[in-house]
């Protein structure tokens, strides 16, 4: 299995009058789907200028292998766009 040391991620919202479904945005990231670390935490709309959302992470930053997008609420979840910046990339060994 592979993992990936991150640099940052940009998510861009939709611009088709539907902005307030990813204002209860959560980003976690981690090794295992059972323990996810909370990364980034919404509660507000945004993306109203066409600006991203960018979560840097530390240069010494634990590689992760799965990183998951969800909203805290029941909503329809779609985002116009997603960029994911590594540094390296890992191979566990066997």
């Amino acid at each position: 299995m592979s993992s990936h040391s991150l640099n940052s991620l940009e998510f861009w919202n939709r611009f088709d009058g539907e902005l307030e479904r990813a204002k209860k945005l959560q980003v976690l990231v981690g090794n295992d789907l059972n323990k996810m670390n909370l990364v980034f935490d919404c509660n507000e709309v945004w993306g109203f200028n066409g600006d991203p959302i960018i979560v840097n992470f530390p240069i010494d930053a634990e590689p992760c292998r799965f990183i998951l997008l969800k909203l805290k609420e029941k909503n329809y979840f779609h985002l116009g766009e997603i960029k994911i910046h590594i540094n390296s990339f890992h191979m566990a060994a066997f």
